[in-house]
């Protein structure tokens, strides 16, 4: 840096130029002679204009006798580390299928479904798993490579020098697809074959990730009409009884030596997935299987679901009845995708097809469903309604202030379950858990961290030796029932069932509810692994709807699925 000019006069080196006149002067204030600040305000550019040229070098990556620079050549890049990425996933895969299958005593057949499935996710991604490099399957190495990569150069140079290359349609392809910057690139990281790089999907991640081992396993079920929810899967998972959460365990160690970084973590979870991440990637599997092979999803097996969620609610074979009413005029769906289920009777042109919301997981819908009839019943509102009528189905339900101790007493009962204590998102400290339940806790580790397979015989396994045996997750069931005593009839009733019903908007985070309501929401929510403000969106829409069937059966019908051979409605189940 060339040294600062004195000042004549007071020879100081700090020199600032005014703002008003543009005047360089020093710290003194003394102004520098023989100075001047032009400028130049072009009204029409020239001919000509100025272009920075980029000077690319010529030099080459230092490379070894083998070809392949500093880089690790243990790991795969490339389709390779793709490939390699895909076998991983099957991997686990059959381990998923093993550990379920002797979880919940599923027949063998399940295997098979899930092999299947797993062959149609692999055949509608955007972009097909690439096979493994025909360089690498037949033994060759990487200079076998490289020598391919200098004979394909050769004879591209050859094709440019000569005189018919313009007619040429495959290299004018190239020329248009490709760039000079793309190519270098591609010749610098890639260790197979120079091929053009396509745009890539901005969804191939989530659809080929370890998630979606989770969503064949589900849509399996639905296969095979096994009664299960996404929640039974995620409670699998978090117990650590369904390989899912740091899964590259599970990987021999001869695959995980050629893994880079970024797949280890693709396949190492640290958290369960959630409801509508498993039911959009089962969706979108049955919708494409149905719309690529013509292969159907049957209906959702939603009778004992249904009867799970009544009794996760507290209530009766009335209440069961009541909600699989109501599910019958809101003309609920049983299929995995909405677009699977018959759509609506068309009377005008501006008529749906599908309901809103037809899209949510189906015990989703049940949940929303049966707090619906609860809040039709009892309102929590603080109002006392009593039926007038002896033929009102609410007569049968227990009382008020019973069912609500009830409902307390099942969920105080359940969040004391050794389950519920190991969930993540509870919050209990060590020194609130008793004895037992810290040897509950240890071996619980032991299960998460060891596993079941050969890492107990590992080093960790020699230094720590736990007792043999996972912990026990089931727990003996109390009874909390007793006899209930019944509404009851009052003929002269002050308020009924289902008058001055009010509706809360799902998306007001600011707004006031009841805390009854508000604790069968979060139950209703847990049950399903959901969100509460998901469970209230829900009940909005279908209570809305509720409401347009009743003005529209008033007015003389109301517009029903049509009939069709696909998936049934829920009004066909007992």
């Amino acid at each position: 840096m060339a040294p600062r000019r004195r000042c004549p006069i007071c020879r100081s080196r700090q020199w600032h130029k005014e703002p008003s006149s543009g005047l360089i002067a020093c710290s003194e204030g003394h102004i520098l002679q023989d100075y001047r600040n032009e400028t130049v305000e072009a009204e029409a550019m020239g001919a000509h204009a100025v272009h920075k040229r980029t000077l690319k070098s010529s030099r080459k990556k230092k490379v070894d006798e083998s070809g392949i620079g500093r880089a690790n050549p243990e790991l795969y890049h490339g389709p390779r580390g793709t490939f390699l990425y895909y076998q991983c996933l099957q991997l686990i895969l059959r381990k998923q299928i093993a550990a379920l299958i002797r979880l919940w005593e599923l027949p063998q057949e399940f295997e098979l479904v899930c092999r299947d499935l797993w062959a149609l996710n692999l055949t509608i991604l955007p972009e097909h798993p690439p096979p493994e490099p025909y360089y690498y399957v037949h033994g060759e190495g990487i200079d076998t490579v490289n020598v391919a990569k200098d004979e394909d150069s050769e004879k591209i140079s050859a094709l440019e020098n000569s005189e018919d290359v313009e007619d040429d349609p495959i290299v004018a392809a190239l020329e248009a697809d490709t760039s000079s910057d793309e190519e270098e690139a591609s010749s610098d990281t890639s260790d197979t074959p120079n091929v053009y790089r396509r745009k890539r999907s901005p969804d191939l991640n989530k659809y080929r990730s370890l998630t979606s081992t989770i969503a064949v396993l589900a849509l399996a079920c639905w296969m095979l009409r096994i009664p299960i929810m996404y929640s039974d899967l995620i409670s699998a998972i978090e117990a650590y009884e369904l390989p899912y959460l740091d899964s590259a365990k599970f990987i021999p160690s001869s695959m995980v030596v050629h893994l880079t970084k970024q797949t280890i973590q693709s396949l190492s979870m640290q958290r369960p997935p959630k409801l509508f991440a498993l039911h959009t990637l089962a969706s979108r599997l049955a919708k494409k299987a149905n719309l690529s092979y013509n292969i159907p999803t049957p209906e959702l097996n939603a009778a004992p679901l249904l009867w799970r969620v009544t009794r996760a609610l507290g209530g009766t074979p009335i209440l069961y009845q009541m909600t699989k009413q109501l599910s019958r005029m809101l003309e609920l769906p049983l299929s995995v995708n909405y677009t699977l289920a018959p759509s609506l009777e068309r009377t005008k042109g501006s008529d749906p097809e599908y309901h809103t919301y037809d899209h949510v997981p189906a015990e989703l819908g049940f949940v929303a469903g049966t707090l619906i009839v609860l809040k039709m019943v009892y309102g929590f509102d603080g109002v006392k309604r009593i039926p007038g009528d002896p033929g009102d189905p609410a007569v049968a339900l227990p009382r008020i202030d019973e069912f609500l101790d009830l409902v307390a007493a099942m969920e105080k009962r359940e969040a004391s379950r050794v389950e519920e204590l190991f969930n993540p998102e509870t919050q209990v400290s060590v020194g609130d858990l008793s004895d037992s339940m810290i040897d509950d806790y240890v071996r619980f580790c032991e299960q998460a961290l060891l596993g079941d397979g050969e890492e107990r015989n590992s080093v960790v396994g020699k230094y720590f030796p736990f007792r043999k045996g996972g912990w026990d997750r089931k727990q003996p069931e109390v009874s909390i029932r007793g006899p209930l005593q019944a509404i009851g009839v009052d003929e002269k009733p002050n308020t009924r069932p289902g008058e001055k019903f009010k509706i809360f908007i799902g998306a007001d985070n600011g707004g006031s509810v009841s805390p009854e309501l508000t604790m069968l929401v979060r139950r209703g929510a847990g049950l399903v692994r959901a969100r509460e403000e998901d469970v209230f969106r829900v009940m909005e829409r279908y209570e809305r709807s509720v409401l347009e069937w009743w003005k529209s059966h008033k007015r003389g019908g109301a517009r029903t699925r049509g009939s069709s051979n696909q998936t049934p409605t829920i009004s066909n189940f007992s």
